[in-house]
């Protein structure tokens, strides 16, 4: 079974060139499966379930020009992530979505054998018996086929997706809460007050990525209601103590204290978490809003005026080094300990 996308209608090679567009804005990884298939190949599907091992996925034999991908008007697609590719109903919905407003039409809206991965021209309605009887053959019929005005591109290799790492759990806020493809995006799931979820620490902009009810998708922070983490009080200021400081702080839970200096990298050997750079980045919105809790000026980095700021606070010596462990980190996770 081939994936030549030049081997289909010239119609639906445009469609398919419309459609990659279409699901690049919306970040959907568009993989293209089979395209045109010969006689033997239909017959090859059509003996799995039957005389062959496997469940039955075809109810065409290829002797009798009943698919529509023997007359290449039909392409089968997928979510183009290895280990991913059609686990996903909410992608293959959306793309449906999408194919349906530039003319396809979708097997999933078939009532004998849905077929979600399935894409089609609907000029000669949803089975091939028009093009038989008008045309006999698929030559025929291929010799009144035009050129393609604009041709697909090669489709991409698949994208390893990382496995999903929960770094906490959260409760959802509201009723009817959506949860979106992407940020902003298409609507796959809805939640109520009080269902629970699960986040990796990922965010963009207000948007917090969450996996829920196996589902991965994005909801709007003003839901996100975080379950308060209690720390090791181990005097070391891991990703769990960021992530906990960051959640007191009202900011988004990544579990990193972003764009530190290097510079200051040798009084810090107590903090684990931190991005190291010689280059100044900004620093961290952590670290502001701790500088702003603590009253001192707000640049963001993890200096002496910072450390002796927060070992004054914890009620610890005021030496500027935060060591490994460090008695004033102790005293901080145990502050975050206490609150709500």
């Amino acid at each position: 079974m081939g994936r030549n996308l030049t081997e289909l209608h010239p119609r639906l090679q445009e469609k398919v060139a419309q459609l990659q567009i279409l699901c690049a804005k919306e970040n959907l990884l568009l993989g293209i499966g089979e395209c045109f298939r010969t006689a033997a190949e239909q017959n090859e599907l059509y003996a799995q379930g039957r005389t062959k091992a496997g469940a039955i996925i075809t109810n065409a034999p290829g002797s009798s020009y009943s698919s529509q991908h023997q007359w290449g008007i039909a392409f089968d697609f997928f979510k183009n992530v290895r280990g991913h590719e059609y686990d996903d109903n909410a992608f293959f919905t959306r793309v449906s979505q999408l194919g349906r407003t530039i003319g396809l039409a979708w097997g999933g809206d078939w009532h004998s054998i849905v077929d979600k991965p399935h894409l089609y021209l609907p000029d000669w309605g949803s089975n091939t018996g028009i093009l038989k009887s008008t045309y006999g053959t698929f030559e025929s019929f291929k010799k009144t086929w035009g050129k393609a005005s604009i041709t697909p591109i090669k489709p991409a290799q698949p994208v390893v997706e990382a496995p999903w790492k929960a770094t906490g759990t959260a409760t959802c806020g509201g009723d009817g809460v959506r949860v979106r493809m992407i940020p902003n995006g298409n609507v796959i799931l809805q939640l109520n007050k009080g269902q629970r979820f699960e986040v990796n620490g990922e965010t963009s902009g207000k948007w917090v990525k969450i996996k829920a009810q196996n589902t991965i998708g994005w909801m709007h922070s003003n839901y996100v209601k975080y379950d308060k983490l209690i720390l090791k009080e181990d005097g070391k200021w891991g990703a769990d103590t960021t992530r906990r400081a960051q959640q007191i702080f009202g900011l988004p839970q990544d579990g990193v204290i972003s764009n530190q200096l290097n510079f200051y990298k040798s009084i810090c050997p107590g903090i684990l978490s931190a991005q190291w750079s010689n280059a100044k980045k900004g620093g961290s919105q952590l670290v502001r809003a701790m500088q702003a809790w603590l009253g001192i000026p707000q640049d963001g980095y993890i200096g002496p005026v910072f450390i002796k700021a927060l070992q004054g606070k914890m009620g610890k010596r005021q030496d500027g080094v935060l060591s490994n462990p460090s008695q004033c980190i102790t005293a901080f996770q145990h502050w975050c300990n206490q609150q709500a």
